[in-house]
């Protein structure tokens, strides 16, 4: 029993020190963390809408354009395979923003996105899970886009959205 009691002081002793010293206590930097304080329903992305190519990262060959608006995103692709648009958070590092969210789907899984802008371009990689029974199938996509002043969008848009016979064709190819 006395060496159970030992190791026990000893734990104690080090969480102790770890709380006493404010400089081990933190030891992640506050830039680190993505905003969680800016007002419900804007972002500092709203407005903008960016056109590109999205596809796997070593072949983006399929036209896209990503949207922000009233602190959602969405993937004009992706929106029109049944994903829905999703909240986004950022934060700035330097001369850049870089966001992250997720836009689900009831039966086609979820893209979770991390991009970067700086100045009018966009960076994004693309995470897509499904899950499956017998394990989840994942892949890595990648945006790379400008800023457009013409496709700025004026909220987000009605889910579901119809589909046509091409986008079909379109969204197994991501």
């Amino acid at each position: 029993m006395a060496i159970e009691w030992r190791h026990l002081e000893v734990g104690m002793a080090l969480a102790l020190a770890v709380l006493a010293n404010p400089a081990l206590a933190q030891s992640f930097d506050e830039s680190d963390k993505f905003a969680t304080s800016a007002p419900i329903g804007r972002g500092p992305l709203d407005g903008m809408s960016f056109v590109g190519k999205i596809g796997p990262e070593d072949k983006r060959d399929l036209d896209d354009e990503l949207h922000f608006a009233t602190g959602q995103f969405w993937s004009s692709n992706c929106l029109a395979c049944g994903y829905q648009p999703g909240a986004y958070w950022t934060r700035r590092v330097g001369d850049s923003i870089q966001f992250q969210g997720s836009l689900p789907s009831a039966d086609g899984g979820q893209f979770d996105y991390s991009g970067r802008v700086v100045g009018d371009q966009i960076n994004v990689q693309i995470n897509w899970t499904q899950q499956r029974w017998y394990g989840d199938v994942k892949r890595k996509l990648a945006f790379v886009g400008v800023l457009t002043p013409s496709a700025t969008p004026q909220g987000v848009p009605t889910f579901p959205v119809a589909k046509n016979s091409d986008e079909g064709t379109q969204c197994r190819r991501l």
